[in-house]
């Protein structure tokens, strides 16, 4: 279909009607995600729950080259993906997680906040984690059950 502009008797006013519909339209999308509730700072990490954490971390760094960064003993290995880590967690740090099932972790500066957001928005929250000097965390769903979590330094 040929544009109204180029139309043999396309109005110029029609062609601009519509840019101006369609810009109220991006504006309006816009500000809507602004207005969201729940500002996501980066994906932090992503992790996965492993049986064998020390299986898994070996798959990663001997196969696929990845470098570790960080050790909890047997619970937590991090490696170093790029500008994202990926990190091997045992049944215990997964907070829940189903085995095999990737997690993304969303970094936040209102860890409560972001909770409640999941939960107006149809998904489900889980308690809250602290673990001390590295942090807090939660594990959240969204609506359609896929495992995310939160983590506020």
């Amino acid at each position: 279909m040929i544009p109204a502009a180029r139309r043999v008797g396309a109005s110029p006013r029609s062609t601009r009607t519509r840019c101006a519909a369609r810009l109220r339209c991006v504006r309006a999308h816009r500000d809507a995600r602004r207005g969201c509730g729940v500002e996501v700072k980066r994906i932090r990490q992503v992790y996965i729950v492993a049986e064998d954490v020390e299986a898994a971390a070996r798959f990663y760094t001997e196969t696929l080259g990845l470098a570790e960064q960080f050790r909890d003993g047997a619970n937590w290995v991090q490696l170093s993906a790029g500008d994202i880590s990926l990190a091997i967690a045992s049944a215990s740090e997964g907070q829940g997680a189903a085995a095999g099932q990737p997690v993304p972790v969303f970094e936040v500066d209102d860890l409560e906040g972001a909770l409640a957001a999941v939960s107006a928005g149809g998904g489900s929250a889980g308690a809250v984690r602290d673990m001390g000097d590295h942090g807090r965390t939660a594990l959240a769903t969204d609506p359609s059950g896929a495992a995310i979590s939160f983590f506020q330094r």
